[in-house]
């Protein structure tokens, strides 16, 4: 009892943390999203069980949609679209084995967008961690199937990494991929996830045709 009662307390702590990142988000105070982020994944750590669960769940999705609808992603009409919405955990419905891929993609976020204000070189190694975060929230969400927004987001903004980076022919398999998910959530009618990728419709499915070969 005592332990779990210690697991609950953390968990609100990791919340707490969750929250600070996506507030330093929205006021652009990138260096303490990144200090808040990873604190947030310590403790997560902590609480980590050897047993973890696969659940078929759609809960990354469901978080992400009580975050804030950012359409355009910051994206000038030149300017490629970045998913920038931090994701809020839910208190009423968490899952330990789903809360790591969402603390994971936040921090891989600040690292992201904190690039995003600084020079090519000076910003390279934010980039670089970024793209590693999002890698690894990618392969721990054991559901990702059921949870194609998440999906969605995590490579549209590797995309824009290796885009930036030079790697041409990474990017342009993400945006190749990045298409089929869009179809399959326009076929299933999903409007409410389909809002949050507003960006991308304006903005890198033009990137999309600009990188393919001429026939």
């Amino acid at each position: 009892l005592k332990n779990k009662r210690a697991q609950i307390i953390m968990m609100k702590t990791v919340i707490e943390q969750n929250n600070r990142t996506i507030t330093s988000l929205k006021n652009q105070d990138f260096s303490s999203a990144i200090e808040s982020s990873s604190e947030a994944l310590r403790l997560c750590k902590m609480l980590q069980s050897s047993e973890c669960q696969v659940s078929n769940s759609d809960f990354l999705d469901k978080c992400m949609l009580h975050s804030e609808v950012d359409e355009t992603g910051g994206a000038q009409p030149d300017q490629p679209f970045i998913y920038r919405s931090a994701i809020p955990l839910l208190p009423s419905d968490t899952k330990f084995e789903m809360v790591t891929p969402i603390l994971i993609f936040n921090a891989a976020l600040a690292d992201h967008l904190r690039a995003d204000t600084l020079q090519d070189h000076a910003g390279l190694k934010y980039l670089q961690r970024a793209r590693r975060l999002y890698e690894l929230a990618y392969s721990t969400t054991h559901d990702i199937d059921h949870n194609v927004l998440f999906q969605f987001v995590i490579l549209n903004n590797i995309a824009i990494i290796d885009q930036k980076i030079g790697d041409v022919a990474m990017a342009q398999a993400c945006f190749e991929h990045l298409t089929s998910l869009l179809m399959l959530l326009t076929d299933q009618g999903c409007s409410a996830r389909l809002r949050h990728l507003g960006g991308f419709l304006g903005s890198n499915l033009s990137c999309t045709t600009q990188m393919a070969p001429a026939a």
